[in-house]
């Protein structure tokens, strides 16, 4: 079952004494500044009938900014499966294979939400409203017509950067760190679905050790490095050595 959220802690009772346990250790949301997310690749669910071809999006999974063929849809678009698509915009999710990664996804499906990289679309920087203090990162990924590779620079306060690069694997048939499974995607050119209740496609957890642990980071860059697909990361969780809580949603 998906989740929805995650317990701050469990209370044990024993007669005469109580013991209060420590939250399980995690990925928490951290709040970024929407205005860093460079595409728009989910038709939301509010879409009213389509009056063009790619009208609720920029981009699409299986074409990048040519914005033709497939994309994600918003829960609640598809009236005859309204449980298919992505969780709803600035809604906080538990990944259905993990129970310690948690996700918060863009405020809005109307605009920009995801960062997308491909070979037309090279750089992306997503800042950090509020510098946090982290010791492993959580990137939410997919990608379409196989993916990407992609470098990346996490930039810290006191100057200091942590470099590195990753893989973002084809948002179907893949069933490693599986964060959410949409099952279905929509044609932003006919508004047509595809692949309702087939399990497919689906959002990714991508996990990367910092090696600063003591100076908060402030934001994040990425690069695209090799691959003739599209990769999109469309939210990113922090872990710290202490316990663990979300830390907001994204800001408009």
């Amino acid at each position: 079952m998906r989740g929805r959220g995650f317990k701050t802690g469990i209370i044990w009772v024993v007669p005469w004494l109580w013991f209060a346990l420590p939250a399980r250790a995690g990925f928490a949301p951290i709040t970024l500044v929407s205005g860093s997310f460079n595409q728009d690749v989910v038709v939301e669910s509010t879409a009213p009938a389509p009056v063009m071809a790619g009208g609720y999006t920029t981009a699409s999974m299986d074409n990048g900014i040519g914005n033709t063929s497939t994309s994600w849809y918003e829960e609640g678009y598809n009236s005859a499966a309204p449980a298919t698509g992505l969780p709803t915009a600035g809604s906080t999710f538990t990944s259905q294979t993990s129970p310690i990664h948690h996700y918060t996804m863009a405020p809005s499906y109307k605009t920009n939400n995801a960062v997308l990289l491909d070979s037309n679309v090279t750089n992306a920087t997503l800042t950090l409203v509020t510098p946090t203090v982290c010791s492993q990162l959580s990137f939410l990924e997919s990608g379409g017509n196989n993916g990407v590779s992609f470098t990346y620079a996490v930039h810290h306060q006191n100057g200091a950067t942590d470099a590195g690069s990753g893989t973002i694997v084809d948002w179907y048939n893949n069933g490693t760190n599986i964060a959410w499974t949409a099952n279905g995607r929509v044609d932003v050119g006919a508004f047509t679905f595809s692949s309702v209740n087939g399990n497919d496609p689906r959002l990714f957890s991508l996990d990367v050790t910092l090696g600063n642990t003591t100076s908060p980071v402030t934001s994040l860059a990425f690069a695209f490095a090799s691959g003739s697909g599209h990769g999109a990361i469309m939210a990113v969780s922090g872990a710290t050595n202490g316990t663990f809580q979300p830390l907001g949603r994204h800001r408009l």
